[in-house]
């Protein structure tokens, strides 16, 4: 029996993709409470998922689901993160049921508090340097991930005239 007719070629008509890769993700930390835009830098995230076009893509922190994640490039997407457990966790993305994992990847924090502010008094219109301790400020400087702390220093001193 012939079944040279029968054959087709479909070698063009099927595709192999790679499989994702994280390279690295900004920030490397966050609140526990959730809310951070995390960006995830890597390679075969797959077209732009802003057309609704793309692959299926989601990422999970520890197992908790990112929402809204969304495919820029096919090296980058974005995400917001879950409420978490203070500590370090995996972050893992899939996409089209084709899983990767960058382990401890993005810490929780706690909250920042204030326990002193030094001086706590000075003359209007009079430049110091204030001091202000505490914990859970974040990543310290020389992790190169941190961002400048803004103070705004407000007051409640009203002038009179006489």
């Amino acid at each position: 029996v012939d079944n040279s007719a029968l054959m087709i070629n479909i070698s063009e008509a099927f595709t192999y993709l790679a499989s994702p890769v994280i390279n690295r993700i900004y920030p490397t930390a966050g609140t526990f409470n959730g809310g951070t835009l995390l960006t995830i830098y890597g390679e075969n995230f797959g077209p732009s998922t802003l057309s609704d076009e793309g692959p299926e893509v989601s990422v999970t922190i520890e197992g908790d689901n990112c929402t809204n994640p969304t495919v820029l490039s096919n090296y980058t997407l974005t995400c917001i993160t879950p409420g978490l457990e203070p500590g370090s966790h995996d972050v893992t993305v899939t996409v089209d049921e084709v899983s990767t994992i960058f382990e401890d990847a993005f810490t929780s924090l706690y909250p920042p508090t204030v326990t002193a502010i030094s001086p706590n008094s000075t003359y209007k219109d009079t430049p110091i340097l204030v001091t202000i301790t505490g914990n859970a400020f974040g990543p310290t400087t020389s992790s190169n991930d941190s961002k400048p702390v803004i103070v705004i220093l407000t007051s409640a001193l009203q002038e009179s005239e006489c």
